[in-house]
């Protein structure tokens, strides 16, 4: 199903930018984590079709939340969030629709450049996953791009 507009986050730290963590960075705030850019994520809902197997149906309501920001859509439906590399908060996506249960999951942000450090190094089994892993661990991986996967939410038939 094609998703033709971007749903924007809502910040709950005062800012009016996508870094929701900037008011805390202008603050001279400790510990606040490096803006790294942002994504945009799909947001998808599936259900059991009988004979079928999962097959996607659009319509359902869903709110994102994560420890700054929230969102509202409805499926199928993209959405832009920030990113702060390894301190990416998790979203926790909950969604419902009329003659379904309402159904919460929640996605972390990944390492995308390990990730497909070690996809590679798969190929050639063993001393390709150790080849792999030491190069790794000599890598500066503070400055990787993280990314969050795609969000998709299999709803159950509810209860009669």
């Amino acid at each position: 199903m094609e998703v033709s507009s971007i749903t924007e986050i809502n910040p709950t730290t005062g800012a009016k930018s996508i870094d929701v963590l900037e008011p805390k960075r202008v603050a001279r705030r400790t510990g606040v984590p490096e803006f790294a850019g942002d994504q945009i994520i799909e947001i998808r809902t599936f259900a059991y079709q009988q004979g079928a197997g999962e097959q996607e149906i659009a319509g359902a309501t869903c709110k994102l939340t994560a420890s700054d920001f929230t969102a509202q859509m409805v499926t199928p439906a993209k959405v832009r969030v920030p990113l702060y590399r390894v301190q990416s908060p998790a979203l926790a996506v909950s969604c419902e629709k009329l003659g379904y249960a309402r159904k919460l999951i929640t996605v972390s942000a990944y390492d995308s450049v390990r990730a497909n450090r070690y996809g590679s190094g798969t190929g050639g089994g063993l001393l390709g996953v150790a080849v792999v892993a030491a190069i790794d661990g000599m890598s500066d991986n503070s400055k990787n791009e993280w990314k969050y996967p795609p969000v998709n939410v299999v709803l159950d038939a509810a209860e009669k």
